[in-house]
């Protein structure tokens, strides 16, 4: 068997695992964020998307990984001699400490109007909640890059255990229905690497459930393709994913909807044709 032949077999392997991880709903989907964001996003008719190293909880990466880890070295024993050989392999390069492929992330909720997001994302009077139509964010690409995914975001750790265990016991039979030997093992640790990194942005902590997250992730194709923006005293690097506004955005609600707040966004909406609902929130939020 040729190696790209096996490299088919095993990647097929993970696509089909990163299928069943993917976000389908039919709803609108929502970034909370500013103004100036809001504004950014129309004007450059871009969503940014930023390295996955960057993210606000930064030991999600670290921890995720360390469940993938767990939870392989649990089942090791149940898996053939290929599968042990890679995961020796893994062992063997620190992969607690390996370093990762760069993943390009931004984020969304399926929930509209919740307080926590408010208060992380959207700040002052300045707070907006953009309403995205989940088809329309596919809309295309920077040439150079991959196809983007929308995933769910997964908070309980049985789901993530269950999600592990199905991707390799999967792998495990792919393996031994095609007699794959272990000296093809360099081959499946590229599989392994492409799971573990996208779990790696999938993963949370239970704690952050209430937000129901939904991420748009990239991988870049060329890393020179990056643009870089500074934020906190960091030079970060992102990727820019291009859409149309007015079909994309569905709705605009604002934390703060004075009268005439509310009417600069309708004027400035219908002054680049984008037919989006304007909302009140309906959380009383005190600013001082």
């Amino acid at each position: 068997m040729e190696t790209f032949e096996i490299m088919d077999i095993t990647t097929n392997v993970q696509f089909a695992i990163e299928r069943s991880m993917a976000y389908r709903g039919s709803l609108p989907i929502y970034h909370y964020t500013t103004m100036e964001a809001l504004l950014n996003i129309t004007k450059t008719k871009q969503l940014w998307l930023t390295d996955s190293r960057y993210l606000n909880d930064k030991a999600e990466v670290v921890n995720a990984r360390g469940i993938i880890i767990d939870t392989i070295n649990a089942e090791a024993n149940n898996l053939s001699k290929v599968m042990r050989e890679c995961i020796k392999r893994l062992q063997s390069r620190s992969w607690r400490s390996r370093k990762p492929i760069r993943t390009y992330v931004t984020s969304f909720s399926r929930k509209h109007d919740i307080l926590s997001q408010w208060k992380g994302y959207a700040h002052s009077r300045s707070g907006v909640c953009i309403g995205f139509d989940r088809s329309s964010i596919f809309q295309s690409t920077h040439e150079g890059w991959n196809k983007p995914y929308l995933f769910k975001v997964i908070y309980s750790e049985k789901a993530k255990i269950d999600l592990i265990k199905k991707f390799l016991y999967q792998l495990d039979d792919a393996l031994r229905e095609n007699r794959i030997n272990s000296k093809y093992a360099e081959i499946v640790e590229f599989t392994f690497d492409g799971f573990m990194e996208i779990c790696s942005v999938c993963f949370k902590d239970p704690s952050w459930a209430e937000e129901a997250e939904v991420r748009l992730v990239i991988l870049p194709n060329e890393v020179k393709l990056l643009d870089h923006r500074e934020k906190s005293g960091f030079i970060i690097p992102f990727a820019k994913c291009k859409l149309n506004p007015a079909e994309a955005i569905t709705s605009i609600t604002l934390i703060d909807g004075s009268p005439l707040r509310k009417k600069s966004v309708q004027e400035y909406l219908a002054s680049i044709d984008c037919g989006s609902v304007i909302k009140q929130s309906e959380i009383d939020m005190q600013f001082f």
